[in-house]
């Protein structure tokens, strides 16, 4: 709760821009690569794997500065799979997928780099910021014995390069705040079942058309 207390805070304090920022909007596309990182566990290790992302994205520029912040509203598939290493629940070596769509909300607070001699062509940026995620995917499978959260902050770090002024490319690495996905019962019938966590990170590329 408190990183989501965090989040709004932030996302308040960008609202404060001036009127006067230039402000450009428009479409944003990208894949994701994401790496689930697991505790020590008796029960699962992880493997990574390919999604997207799809959405709006708006930037706002402090006008005679090289600061601002930009915030986009993404549809996010998350795909990453559980693999076995007991005999608790299947074949050693089985993978079970994890799949996991989220509406995605990062803003970020990012420096554009002017260099004179390429400037009209291109203008490189840094960029970090928070990312809140919100579940809209089924939150348990398996039988319910796993359980996704709901609500996801983590925290993005990234490069940036604004080419011919509309076309926005970016790569960036996020860490997840909190657990991503848990075991959520913790015995049944007189059966207990192994706990674990396992933590989201993951790369993206990304590209947005902004009028």
């Amino acid at each position: 709760m408190r990183h989501l207390k965090f989040f709004l805070v932030v996302a308040a304090l960008s609202l404060v821009i001036p009127a006067s920022s230039q402000v450009t909007w428009g479409p944003k596309i990208g894949i994701n690569h994401t790496n689930l990182s697991m505790d020590d566990n008796d029960v699962f290790d992880a493997d990574g794997g390919v999604g997207f992302i799809a959405g709006l994205m708006v930037e706002a520029m402090i006008p005679g500065t090289s600061f601002g912040f930009d915030a986009s509203f993404l549809y996010a598939r998350v795909t990453s799979s559980l693999i076995n290493k007991g005999n608790f629940w299947g074949e050693v070596g089985a993978k079970r997928n994890v799949n996991r769509d989220y509406l995605e909300i990062p803003i970020n607070f990012k420096w554009k780099i002017s260099i004179p001699a390429v400037k009209k062509i291109l203008i490189p940026s840094i960029y970090t910021g928070p990312t809140v995620s919100f579940l809209c995917s089924k939150k348990y499978m398996y039988d319910d014995y796993v359980e996704c959260r709901t609500v996801k902050p983590s925290w993005r770090f990234g490069i940036g390069f604004q080419i011919l002024k509309s076309i926005h490319v970016g790569v960036d690495y996020s860490l997840a705040l909190n657990t991503s996905i848990f075991n959520n019962i913790e015995s049944f019938e007189g059966i207990k079942y192994p706990p674990f966590k396992g933590k989201d990170q993951y790369w993206s590329a990304s590209v947005a058309y902004l009028f």
